[in-house]
C-alpha cells in the first residue's frame, strides 16, 4: 500500500534537497532506529503502520486513502458503531441546528473514540488511548458518518 521512500534532511539543507544515511546525524540515525521500533519503517522505507500516520498530516510522501477505501471505512464506522455513540451523535445532531457547531461536537467523538486501524475504542482500549485533536482524517470520517446519518 505504501511504497515512499524514507527521506532525510538537515537542517542546513536546501528545500527539496534529500540527504543520505552515511551523513545523517547521530540523532537521525537513533530516530530511524526508534520508527523501526515502532514498526513505522522496513528497511529504508516507511512500513503499511507508517500510512496511517502520513494521512493525518498528509505530507508529500504518501497520497491521501483511496476514495473506495475511505468509503469502505464509513461503510466499517457505522456498521460496528457502539449504541452510545450513536446516540450521543444523533442527540447532537437533533439538540444543535447551528452546523458548524454539530461538526466541533461530533469531530470530538470521533477524536476521542475512534482509530483508522482500529474503528471504534472500546471497552479498556478507551481509557488507554490518547485523543488525536484535530485529526484531519478523523474529521473527514466524522462528517461522512454525519453525512450518512442525515440521509438515514
Amino acid at each position: 500500500m505504501q511504497s515512499g521512500k524514507l527521506r532525510l534532511r538537515h537542517h542546513w539543507s536546501k528545500r527539496g534537497e534529500i540527504v543520505g544515511l552515511q551523513t545523517a546525524s547521530g540523532e537521525a540515525r537513533q530516530l530511524l532506529e526508534l520508527l523501526e521500533l515502532l514498526g513505522l519503517k522496513r528497511g529504508g522505507s516507511w512500513s503499511d503502520a507508517a500510512t496511517a500516520v502520513f494521512w493525518r498530516v498528509a505530507p508529500e510522501e504518501v497520497p491521501p486513502p483511496q476514495e473506495c477505501m475511505f468509503l469502505g471505512q464509513v461503510e466499517h464506522a457505522v456498521a460496528a458503531m457502539p449504541k452510545g455513540i450513536e446516540v450521543e451523535i444523533r442527540s447532537i445532531l437533533a439538540k444543535h441546528r447551528d452546523p458548524f457547531l454539530q461538526a466541533h461536537l461530533v469531530d470530538w467523538i470521533f477524536f476521542e473514540h475512534w482509530r483508522w486501524s482500529e474503528g471504534w475504542l472500546v471497552d479498556d482500549h478507551q481509557g488507554r488511548a490518547i485523543g488525536v485533536f484535530h485529526d484531519h482524517l478523523a474529521q473527514r470520517m466524522s462528517a461522512a458518518v454525519v453525512s450518512r446519518f442525515s440521509k438515514a
